[in-house]
């Protein structure tokens, strides 16, 4: 059985509600789909993420990231996502984290960053 592995993944003009990625080799994730209440990508292999993927998806409620490689998050990488629900972080590389990473996740209710590298918290956290 032959394996098909998605590198490049564009999903523009769709009306998807979720986005099932797991354990694929991503290489990058284009402008997917603002309207995805749900994107799993567990197990890309990720080292990083731009501070704009996510720009513009006010409806996405789930997204998981865990079981990555990513070694920090710039603090406007989810300044757009209000109706986010829950954020999984885990099981990642993430050594610190900067006090506004996740401002504006006002509807968040669950936050995942247990299996990192974080060493200290000194600033409050803004939601």
């Amino acid at each position: 059985m032959k394996v098909l592995v998605i590198l490049n993944l564009i999903l523009s003009l769709n009306l998807l509600y979720a986005i099932e990625l797991d354990r694929n080799y991503l290489i990058s994730l284009g402008y997917t789909e603002e309207y995805a209440g749900a994107i799993n990508l567990r197990s890309q292999n990720l080292t990083s993420i731009k501070s704009d993927t996510f720009k513009g998806y006010t409806k996405l409620e789930f997204l998981y990231l865990s079981q990555n490689y990513l070694n920090s998050i710039e603090p406007t990488t989810f300044q757009d996502l209000a109706s986010l629900k829950e954020l999984h972080l885990d099981n990642n590389n993430i050594g610190s984290l900067d006090s506004n990473t996740f401002k504006g996740l006002n509807s968040l209710i669950e936050l995942h960053l247990w299996g990192n590298k974080i060493r200290n918290l000194n600033d409050p956290f803004v939601f």
